[in-house]
């Protein structure tokens, strides 16, 4: 999608030349090529053509206009392929003279990362970023120091908790399963046993390499409920393991909503409202001329979306009530066009 910035009348420019002459003070850099007819060039860099990348991109989008003068900003979006990496779309962004990049996605991050350090970059939909960047400071505050903030694709795990206490109510063992190169997995499975421990509930840890039926089924004999956290890379196994578990009456819960397509229920996050703060963050770069380096990477805060699987809940016998949603992409995106 394409702005383009309005012409300032020439009555207006010649009155700010004028209120220059009597003693106003030289505007800062950003305000100074606004008044100059500037047009911000942003390149946007997909890891893939998901939908849920178009409804990030519709909230940044948003917070763009809203929080810019109007028609100020032009948008070239690419999205990396077999034909074209990351670097290599961040690469023809450096050589457009683009003014910033958003990033969505682990791979689009690391190829804007590693392409330049002085264009900004607004990073989203990336669970690590910290790691993504490669900052090793085990103390990090959440500012990379360098050209690159944004929104942080790390879930909620109280919210995530919420939701397995609302699916399995009196929920006394949790079973958290991932892959044995799922590194992502570990820090979120070490603040959910933190959670489930203040609720009194035990957390029992498998990084599974046999996802066969009889080990899905001794899993499924010692918990309440499997939780497998965002990021996890089993792919298809995690259909296996579902339905393995729903013929044990037991709940799977999705830590993605990439991971909740075979799951009983998941949370989505609020992407539009991840788009829109990473705009925020943005228009302070552009418009103000904050440096990324100082501004915090940001948690999204807003409420995830409750999705639930109609053939593994069929199974089941379960219902769920009008605060889930189906987990079918036509019925999610009414449900972000009325937020």
């Amino acid at each position: 999608m394409t702005f383009y910035l309005k012409k300032l009348s020439f009555f207006l420019l010649a009155a700010a030349m004028s209120l220059c002459l009597f003693g106003c003070s030289t505007p800062s850099m950003p305000e100074a090529e606004k008044s100059a007819g500037h047009m911000w060039r942003i390149g946007v860099c997909h890891s893939d053509s998901s939908e849920y990348g178009d409804i990030i991109m519709e909230g940044f989008s948003q917070a763009m206009a809203n929080e810019l003068p109007e028609d100020s900003v032009t948008f070239t979006r690419e999205y990396i392929s077999n034909e074209k990496s990351g670097a290599a779309i961040a690469s023809d962004f450096v050589d457009a003279d683009s003014d910033l990049i958003l990033t969505v996605g682990t791979p689009a991050l690391k190829g804007a990362a590693i392409t330049t350090q002085d264009i900004p970059i607004i990073t989203t939909d990336v669970i690590d970023i910290q790691s993504a960047v490669n900052i090793t400071d085990l103390n990090w505050n959440m500012r990379t120091g360098r050209n690159i903030t944004g929104i942080t694709g790390m879930p909620n795990i109280a919210d995530q908790l919420a939701l397995i206490l609302e699916v399995t109510p009196g929920i006394k063992t949790l079973a958290i399963v991932y892959g044995k190169n799922d590194l992502y997995s570990i820090e979120q499975s070490r603040i959910m046993q933190e959670y489930l421990s203040e609720a009194g509930i035990e957390a029992v840890m498998y990084q599974l390499t046999d996802i066969s039926k009889k080990k899905i089924t001794a899993i499924c004999n010692n918990c309440d409920a499997i939780f497998i956290p965002a990021g996890c890379t089993m792919g298809d196994d995690i259909r296996r393991i579902t339905r393995v578990a729903s013929e044990k009456n037991i709940p799977t819960i999705g830590g993605d909503v990439n991971i909740g397509k075979n799951t009983l229920v998941c949370l989505c996050p609020d992407y539009y409202s991840i788009g829109y703060n990473a705009g925020k963050q943005a228009a302070q770069i552009l418009g103000h001329g904050k440096n990324p380096g100082k501004i915090s990477v940001e948690f999204f805060t807003a409420t995830g979306i409750k999705l639930y699987n109609r053939s593994f809940a069929k199974k089941m016998g379960l219902t769920f009530p009008k605060s889930f949603h189906l987990y079918d992409q036509e019925a999610l995106n009414n449900v972000f066009s009325d937020r």
